[in-house]
């Protein structure tokens, strides 16, 4: 999430290049004790305000921060900002980049044992947010998978999730961790050893295999076992379900579970009669947006689905048996999932593929009835699906620090925004470009 509270701290940048690289320094691999308690935390925090040392989890972090309204801390195991104020771990684009070149270049500096005058010279503030060390061989947080038989499928979904900032900073943040958890089979878990590997490690391992997850699936879902060819949105929406349900999910209407924070949202439907003008008007969940492929332009497509159609339907007013149905957005989710139903059912044994090119935007604003009149995305993740309904293959684009790749299993490809606009998208994944919560209740 973004933070309001960012940019009241003057020299931001400098205090938190100079906590990246205590942090990164010896490649992550000291630990630094509470000034409070003298506990060694894994969730160890430095004030950015003063340098205090505290427990981020413990009343020693709080503490801190009530008696000096020191408001923006980094976790000292990873770099990321938490805000006691908000209540959350907070993204900024410049600051992300600044944690990601002190990474690259501390890992560089371990490998040779030392930095070139040059390299000591890539300081922020000054030029750093523009300059990137793309010479370090660092994997973390963008990694291949491997294709453990016609399982693409369920790979590029992971990517997705694994390259989502919100669920990112919420797993890296040990909001679910598996050495806690006490469920036999949890997914959430697995989800969460995935990003350990992914993210947690400064290694030279070329990609990962997601056994366990594929395990899980196989035992809970029968629709999706076995090695012959599976959607990947069908496998979205099993994941997701699975998520909720592991996470504590309800089946309530109003269910505040972390899936259903990050992916849902709410949507009007109204029937108008066209006899006597009567409204009908309901409110539905929804966790992602399935779209007809009508127009050529994913704005096009929207438009398309929020338009007036004809249906059938009696009204409890007149009788009436002609009316229209309006779709609306009300409130929008921070993770945008957008489908773009290109496999068809024509009949119980034919299905074809719609293979028609639809543009779509790195930036979308989309229009809702709440308060928030509008909110804007940023593109983060495109998947595609390349060959037939029988032999096909899901490749993905991910955004990872501000560059487009390719995943196609294990293979990464570094690509341009131009070849990534020009893909032929099954999926889309939309992040909120600017992000406020509520403080937890």
């Amino acid at each position: 999430m973004s933070c309001p509270h960012l940019s009241q701290l003057p020299n931001l940048a400098d205090t938190f290049w100079e906590a990246c690289q205590r942090i990164w320094a010896n490649g992550n691999t000291v630990c630094i004790s509470c000034e409070d308690c003298g506990a060694i935390s894994k969730r160890s925090v430095q004030c950015l305000h003063c340098k205090h040392v505290g427990c981020l989890w413990a009343e020693d972090g709080k503490g801190h921060y009530q008696n000096t309204q020191h408001k923006l801390v980094v976790d000292m195991k990873n770099a990321y900002i938490y805000c006691f104020a908000c209540e959350d771990y907070v993204y900024d684009r410049d600051l992300e980049r600044l944690r990601s070149n002190c990474k690259s270049l501390e890992a560089w500096k371990l490998d040779v044992g030392s930095a070139s005058p040059e390299e000591e010279r890539l300081m922020p503030v000054k030029k750093g947010t523009d300059l990137l060390f793309k010479d370090a061989c660092i994997t973390a947080g963008l990694r291949g998978m491997q294709n453990m038989g016609a399982t693409c499928f369920m790979s590029v979904i992971l990517q997705s999730i694994l390259h989502n900032p919100t669920l990112r900073n919420l797993f890296l943040s040990g909001y679910h961790t598996s050495s806690f958890c006490k469920k036999s089979s949890c997914m959430a878990c697995a989800v969460d050893d995935m990003f350990s590997v992914v993210y947690g490690r400064l290694d030279k391992a070329s990609f990962f295999g997601p056994t366990t997850i594929l395990s899980l699936m196989w035992n809970i879902s029968r629709d999706l076992c076995g090695y012959s060819q599976q959607d990947g949105h069908e496998f979205l929406v099993y994941l997701l379900n699975q998520l909720h349900v592991d996470m504590g999910g309800t089946n309530n209407s109003d269910c505040d579970c972390v899936i259903h924070k990050v992916f849902g949202g709410t949507m009007y439907s109204t029937v108008t009669c066209l006899k006597c003008k009567t409204k009908k008007r309901t409110m539905d969940p929804m966790v992602d947006i399935n779209l007809d492929i009508k127009e050529s332009t994913l704005e096009g497509c929207l438009k398309s689905f929020v338009a007036p159609e004809a249906v059938h339907y009696r009204c409890s007013s007149c009788n009436g048996l002609d009316a229209t149905k309006q779709l609306q957005f009300h409130k929008l989710s921070p993770t945008l999932s957008i489908q773009l139903k290109r496999f068809r059912n024509e009949s119980s044994t034919n299905s074809c593929k719609i293979e028609k090119y639809v543009s779509f935007p790195l930036r979308l604003s989309l229009e809702t009835s709440s308060e928030r009149s509008k909110v804007d995305y940023g593109l983060f993740s495109v998947v595609c699906h390349k060959g037939t309904l029988d032999t096909g293959h899901y490749i993905v684009y991910i955004l990872y620090e501000n560059q487009w790749f390719q995943l196609d299993d294990t293979t990464i490809t570094e690509v341009s925004e131009k070849q990534v606009l020009q893909a032929e998208a099954y999926l889309l994944f939309y992040h909120e470009r600017r992000l406020f919560y509520e403080k937890s209740k």
